[in-house]
């Protein structure tokens, strides 16, 4: 196209179309190991998991496509897709989701369709698409074809990145991986694999779906909730799993993705959006510590913050979820990443009976959940994306030569 006339994607009603244009791919029948890869169980799942995701956003489309049985299948639903994308209007986002088994021979990252059982790297050319030969056919099929220069192409890989049996893969940074030739890349895009360079990644419990996909959807990381940064979302994944040591993802990325890019705003305007929440006060709800938060929100929001250019505002302060479980736990999860800032209670009181909570459990307190499922504070303040602080609340008393933290008492 004549970059002369090149738009934006928000500058022109006329250039934009679907928010998010998916094509969600899940292989899990493969010929049984040794002999074979060995079935998948839980990748087709995974991809209609993210598909159902999509569909959520709102003005969205997916596409489907399970156990594609060749390379040559495999590259012409990825055509085909590509070909449907609409070319006056282009969606702001191309995802592109795929789960299922997976090689990496060199700076190549192949996947794998239903027959593929390669032995040597001649066989794991002709019998995989790579990461790359996918890049293309998204470049050459629709990133050529638009006049919109920042549609972005988000490719997320479940796979595997493990070598042939007696190949070598060096570990660490690949800048070929990261960068690929410019003639082979959509000018915007985003890379991220549930693994790193010579790991596996785990399919998960039969019946479920793999710890990547479990991850993506989780509230904490919000790769689907409103107003959070993919870029954000997804360093949140890598960060989680890699904590828990199951697998390392990792994010690629080229340099001109807008940090406040969300896969589902709050508005329709490609501009950043007010968080919905400036604090977030954690507490244990019930407990000791109750009426102090409610005092510090009330101190809280009688103050005022400068916006720039736009005068000044008071602030907001999440202080209670509402009463259903499930409802609390988004709630929480969205003020959590919705804050700038996360002031956290901590009292004797406050980490009273986490242990006794089970996975599947009522409790009404939705701190304590948090706490108990993924200690959320911690890794938020881990990931470097909101600052924590952690609020002593109560008062020393000198037992047995050393100083003990008593529970809150509302006279101080």
């Amino acid at each position: 196209m004549d970059s002369g006339q090149e738009r934006k994607w928000w500058e022109d009603g006329l250039s934009r179309g679907l928010r998010v244009q998916a094509l969600c791919i899940g292989v899990s029948e493969y010929a049984a190991a040794p002999e074979g890869l060995g079935e998948l169980p839980n990748a087709t799942a995974d991809a209609k998991r993210i598909a159902m995701c999509v569909e959520t956003l709102g003005e969205s489309k997916y596409v489907l496509i399970e156990n594609p049985v060749d390379k040559s299948n495999l590259a012409r639903k990825v055509r085909e897709f590509a070909f449907s994308v609409d070319k006056h209007r282009p969606p702001r986002i191309v995802l592109v989701f795929y789960a299922g088994h997976g090689m990496q021979q060199g700076d190549a990252i192949y996947l794998l369709p239903s027959k593929a059982n390669p032995k040597t790297p001649d066989e794991l050319k002709s019998q995989g698409l790579s990461h790359d030969e996918l890049f293309r056919i998204l470049k050459k099929s629709v990133d050529d074809q638009i006049d919109v220069r920042n549609v972005l192409y988000l490719v997320i890989l479940d796979a595997c990145r493990s070598s042939l049996e007696g190949s070598s893969i060096i570990a660490g940074y690949s800048q070929e991986i990261h960068d690929g030739p410019l003639e082979h890349r959509p000018a915007h895009w985003l890379l991220c694999t549930s693994a790193s360079r010579r790991d596996e990644a785990e399919d998960g419990e039969d019946g479920g779906n793999s710890p990547f996909t479990e991850a993506l959807m989780r509230d904490e990381c919000g790769l689907f909730k409103q107003n959070v940064p993919l870029d954000r979302a997804l360093h949140f994944v890598c960060k989680r799993l890699g904590r828990l040591g199951q697998q390392k993802p990792c994010l690629m990325t080229s340099d001109n993705i807008p940090n406040e890019l969300c896969l589902h705003p709050s508005c329709e305007q490609y501009t950043t959006t007010e968080e919905h929440y400036d604090v977030c006060v954690c507490y244990r709800e019930g407990g000791a510590d109750s009426a102090l938060a409610a005092r510090l929100q009330d101190k809280l929001e009688g103050c005022n913050i400068e916006l720039r250019g736009s005068g000044k505002r008071r602030l907001r302060v999440f202080l209670k979820a509402g009463p259903a479980p499930p409802t609390a736990k988004m709630q929480a999860a969205d003020a959590l990443l919705g804050s700038a800032v996360i002031l956290l209670l901590v009292s004797r009181d406050t980490f009273a009976d986490v242990d006794t909570l089970q996975a599947d459990s009522h409790a009404r307190d939705w701190l304590v959940q948090m706490l108990w499922r993924c200690e959320m504070a911690l890794e938020l303040l881990d990931a470097g994306q909101h600052k924590v602080i952690p609020l002593l609340v109560g008062c020393k008393n000198e037992k047995r030569g050393r100083n003990e933290f008593e529970t809150f008492d509302e006279s101080e």
